[in-house]
């Protein structure tokens, strides 16, 4: 445990993906990490739940409104995302993407870019 905090709290940023197959305990895991971070995030940690996400361009809006952040209709959602994230200091924690695997890690390279922190993902 100490090991994961200590890379998801590394200023350079990293992608955390924890894999294993259902049941093993990815989840927890990453939920007992984002706990002990929780006052390294002055803005909070997120649990995103991608499990009925079904379609990758639906992605960046689950993500965006899981996390309150208002998308206007004349504006690109991944460039409003990025613009919340590059202003906050927050956690983020993908969870059942197993099935959205490149727009996953295309979002959590430009949460990256635009925050220096990677969210960790859990997923089979």
């Amino acid at each position: 445990m100490y090991a994961l905090c200590r890379t998801l709290l590394r200023e350079d940023g990293c992608l955390l993906t924890l894999v294993g197959p259902g049941g093993v305990g990815k989840t927890r895991l990453a939920l007992e990490a984002a706990a002990k971070l929780l006052d390294a995030h002055v803005d909070g940690v997120w649990l995103i739940d991608l499990a009925t996400v079904t379609e990758v361009e639906l992605v960046v809006p689950t993500v965006a409104t899981a996390l309150g952040v208002r998308v206007e209709l004349d504006c690109e959602p991944t460039a409003t995302l990025l613009g919340y994230l590059a202003k906050h200091q927050l956690l983020v924690v993908l969870d059942n993407c197993e099935h959205l695997v490149e727009a996953c890690s295309g979002q959590s390279a430009n949460s990256a870019r635009a925050s220096g922190c990677w969210p960790p993902v859990a997923s089979r």
